[in-house]
């Protein structure tokens, strides 16, 4: 009996001891991953500080006008119409400025033509208020990946230089979101609705072919 229960309290530390070692491990790499990504954070800061330094020495400092930001919209998306014209807007308070343009499109072999699948494209250009968004966009520089049963969301790699995004796919609604920053200044958003299935790698590769327009800008 005695030597069942020194079995028993020895099986109890050992198990203490695992857990107390795997919590250990779990908290290094916690710190390791927020070393690096403090790293990329001042990596991406300092490249961001450039970018806008280069920019005000050239005199660009205020966004493009919104007719010339709606030409870097996609012109065709496989499997999907345009529904309308894109709809633009030039926003400027004192040195704050910024140009929108987006456009929706239609698929065009959606079963239910009442409710069609649909993808959403917005560009804005945050121009001279550019300093703020770079500042906002240091949250990319984070590896953040969240699954459950109803979502799946986190950062991604677009394979771009100076350029990430984020995605989002809502399981049940088959909806899917996809937000990218290129170059310290130009936001892509995607959004697609009444899918049938995930759109995720679809809406990465409008983000894709979106920001490599802007690669010279």
């Amino acid at each position: 009996m005695k030597k069942l229960i020194v079995l028993v309290a020895a099986g109890a530390l050992l198990t203490g001891c695992g857990e107390k070692l795997q919590e250990a491990k779990e908290a290094a790499n916690a710190m390791q991953q927020l070393a690096e990504a403090g790293e990329k954070m001042a990596e991406t800061q300092g490249e961001a500080e450039e970018f806008l330094k280069e920019r005000r020495a050239k005199g660009d400092t205020v966004a493009m006008p919104a007719d010339q930001l709606k030409t870097f919209l996609p012109t065709a998306i496989d499997g999907y119409k345009p529904k309308e014209e894109p709809s633009i807007q030039q926003t400027a308070f004192g040195e704050y400025t910024f140009s929108v343009a987006e456009q929706e499109w239609v698929s065009t072999s959606s079963a239910d033509t009442n409710n069609p699948a649909t993808i959403k494209v917005s560009l804005t250009d945050w121009g001279g208020s550019e300093g703020a968004w770079a500042m906002q966009s240091l949250a990319f520089a984070f590896n953040v990946k969240t699954e459950n049963a109803q979502e799946r969301s986190g950062t991604i790699d677009m394979g771009l230089p100076h350029t990430s995004g984020m995605e989002k796919f809502e399981k049940e609604s088959k909806n899917s979101s996809l937000m990218a920053v290129t170059r310290y200044r130009y936001l892509i958003n995607l959004e697609a609705h009444n899918q049938t299935d995930d759109q995720s790698p679809l809406l990465k590769s409008i983000a894709v072919a979106t920001a490599e327009k802007f690669s010279d800008k």
